[in-house]
């Protein structure tokens, strides 16, 4: 690697990041796609933000709970849109926005192709005809799921993420920033021994201090 590539590398925007960013991706507007409903798969995720970018990481059941608010329940749908381009919806299961409300009635719904029209704050899914979208081979399905989360899944407490943002490893922080202060107060507080008592009080008569120096 040049002098110039290692100084700009850590400027890079995070590459897997950027392959998300295109795949998590509803079609655009009056583009007919095909929800293939019958590949839908539910994850714990986690969605780091950074800067202005946000990745997003499949969580092993054994590890939500250390994670704490941070994780959501989603639901991964493949979609194809008339183009033939394949992507993903990710659908938060939980939350109130506009946006995962209309998600989840197209994940409910039992027609197969939508157009989509964006709103300020949700999407509108229109029934639509076209019936010339082929569905989301198996092996499409497995290349998307590679590129979007093969070094994207949180499954052991090594991993960077879960070290990261464990609420215990939190809380393991604050109780040594806690006992650093208490022992601080304590140092500061603590009354001075009696060879120092002793020290200040010597008996020193002021009028023959010249005498003493």
């Amino acid at each position: 690697m040049t002098l110039i590539l290692e100084r700009l590398s850590p400027c890079f925007i995070d590459p897997i990041a950027q392959i998300q960013n295109k795949l998590f991706r509803v079609p655009g507007d009056d583009t007919p796609f095909l929800v293939d409903r019958s590949r839908c798969t539910q994850l714990f995720v986690l969605n780091e933000r950074t800067g202005g970018t946000r990745r997003i990481y499949a969580v092993s059941n054994a590890l939500v709970q250390e994670l704490g608010d941070l994780v959501r329940q989603c639901c991964i749908i493949p979609i194809r849109s008339a183009t033939g381009a394949v992507s993903l919806i990710q659908i938060n299961l939980l939350s109130s926005d506009g946006f995962s409300k209309a998600k989840r009635e197209l994940m409910e719904s039992d027609h197969d192709v939508y157009t989509t029209t964006r709103l300020k704050d949700s999407y509108v899914f229109t029934k639509n005809t076209e019936t010339n979208i082929l569905p989301v081979t198996e092996d499409e399905y497995t290349n998307v799921l590679e590129l979007v989360f093969a070094d994207s899944i949180v499954d052991s407490k090594d991993h960077p993420i879960f070290k990261k943002y464990c609420i215990s490893s939190t809380h393991d922080l604050e109780r040594d920033l806690k006992n650093e202060e208490k022992e601080y107060d304590e140092k500061v507080t603590k009354k001075p021994s009696r060879q120092y008592d002793d020290i200040l009080n010597i008996d020193i008569n002021l009028d023959n201090i010249n005498d003493i120096l």
